[in-house]
């Protein structure tokens, strides 16, 4: 689960190494939802150990996977915060459905972070790209509890 006193580390990296891979790294994120008990749900940023890999051991390119994960957690706050503002109850065909299109978001937040970065080569895109990222997560640190009402 994300976490950002917890950075990810190499060792979290896993997974199998594609054999047509063009790249030093990839980090395999989701946006979990479980059960936390009767009248909570918990909706938490988590990396897939498994299915993440890397075949280096550079610094800059695990800060490139990090901030991967840290736009998974930015999805999952923008998720809490659509729930809690719109009263959505859990489980619901409305919550359902902002979930998934939560999802997709992220999911091109992804690729247009690896398109402007050119996965982190353009220094100064990365640094720029870390720099909005960090704020919008500052701009919802009140949604960073996982833990929501159903």
């Amino acid at each position: 689960m994300w976490n950002k006193c917890q950075p990810i580390q190499f060792s979290d990296f896993r997974g199998k190494v594609p054999t047509n891979n063009k790249h030093d790294a990839s980090i395999n994120t989701h946006i979990k939802i479980n059960p936390y008990d009767s009248t909570k749900y918990i909706i938490a940023a988590v990396m897939r150990c498994n299915y993440s890999w890397t075949t280096t051991k550079s610094p800059y390119v695990l800060k490139h996977e990090q901030y991967h994960f840290n736009i998974a957690e930015l999805f999952a706050r923008k998720l809490r915060k659509q729930i809690v503002e719109l009263k959505i109850k859990i489980p619901s065909s409305t919550f359902y459905y902002t979930y998934n299109e939560q999802l997709n978001n992220c999911l091109d937040f992804h690729a247009k972070y690896d398109s402007v970065t050119e996965h982190s080569i353009k220094k100064a895109q990365q640094l720029l790209w870390q720099k909005n990222i960090d704020a919008e997560l500052a701009a919802l640190e009140e949604y960073k509890n996982p833990i929501i009402a159903k």
